[in-house]
């Protein structure tokens, strides 16, 4: 069983979809969390994405390099040969 710690806070659901397509494109689990504050009248939301506490390095390491791992720098994963 994992661990999930919070990797980076997202205010878009767009920006967090691609990075989880990102992570698990390289075999990182993802877990979302979802949180809203609301002091009336005012509601932030924000989205939390969160890996298991083994992949961190790894999972900001490829969040921060925009690319895939094993991939020819253009955000697609190589083909197995």
């Amino acid at each position: 069983m994992y661990r999930f710690v919070v990797l980076a806070s997202y205010t878009d659901h767009i920006t967090v979809d691609r990075m989880c397509e990102r992570l698990e494109r390289n075999g990182i689990p993802v877990m979302l969390d979802h949180v809203e504050i609301s002091k009336s009248p005012h509601v932030a939301s924000v989205i939390r994405l969160m890996v298991p506490t083994q992949y961190v390095q790894r999972a900001s390491a490829l969040l921060r390099s925009g690319r895939d791992i094993h991939s020819g720098g253009n955000g697609q994963m190589a083909a197995n040969n």
